[in-house]
């Protein structure tokens, strides 16, 4: 498997620095970026499994850059200096993963960084019956074998066919973005429809299923113009 591809942007040179040496020691490729020009040049050119994103940027808003990872399903987890309720909501809202409080101890970036990073297959949950069964997406556990949610408060939601192929998709993907496309191609039979709205509704149904709050979603992410995505 090739080691994650990891962009650090903050304007601080010792806070660069620090970062990239203790990414480096895990095996992981970094690039770092000083400012919001930057980093949108590199996410533009180049693809990358996490960006790690400062707030403060001197040449603009940190947030803007994280609606647009978001928009193109890239993971990204926001940190700053500053210690601020609305700012951290904000910031999941636009679909960050995690959120650092500088300073912070380096074991502390690993440890959310491994968290922010999309969840390989292999790393999945595993049964004796079916290794790859099971899928943890927030407070959920998936098991696609059986159609079933299983919350971490003993609630259970069943799946349709549809719904579970959809999820299957999604988890596959490992945090990228899967095309409408892809994914009414998949579920058009099971679903008896065969045209861009079929694939919006399942989307809708399954999010009253397993998110908190369906109108702000935090588990499946609207990728707009593309198709979806998971966080969480």
């Amino acid at each position: 498997m090739s080691k994650p591809q990891i962009l650090v942007v903050d304007d601080d040179l010792t806070m660069l620095s620090l970062c990239r040496s203790v990414i480096e020691r895990q095996g992981w490729s970094v690039d770092c970026a000083r400012n919001k020009q930057q980093a949108e040049e590199m996410v533009g050119e180049r693809q990358f499994d996490l960006v790690v994103l400062d707030l403060n940027l001197p040449d603009g808003d940190g947030l803007d850059i994280g609606r647009r990872l978001q928009q193109q399903g890239v993971s990204f987890l926001l940190m700053t200096a500053r210690s601020d309720p609305q700012e951290r909501l904000t910031g999941f809202e636009i679909g960050a993963a995690d959120y650092l409080v500088k300073p912070f101890h380096p074991n502390e970036l690993i440890y959310r960084i491994k968290r922010a990073l999309p969840q390989p297959a292999e790393a999945r949950p595993s049964t004796p019956d079916n290794p790859d069964a099971l899928y943890r997406l927030g407070p959920w556990q998936v098991d696609l074998d059986r159609h079933l949610l299983i919350n971490i408060d003993g609630r259970r939601e069943e799946l349709t066919l549809g719904e579970s192929k959809l999820l299957a998709m999604l988890i596959d993907a490992r945090g990228r973005v899967v095309s409408r496309e892809r994914i009414l191609q998949a579920v058009a039979r099971s679903e008896g429809e065969g045209h861009y709205r079929t694939v919006d509704v399942l989307v809708s149904r399954l999010r009253k299923k397993i998110e908190e709050d369906p109108r702000k979603p935090a588990l499946i992410f609207t990728a707009f113009g593309m198709g979806y995505r998971l966080g969480g």
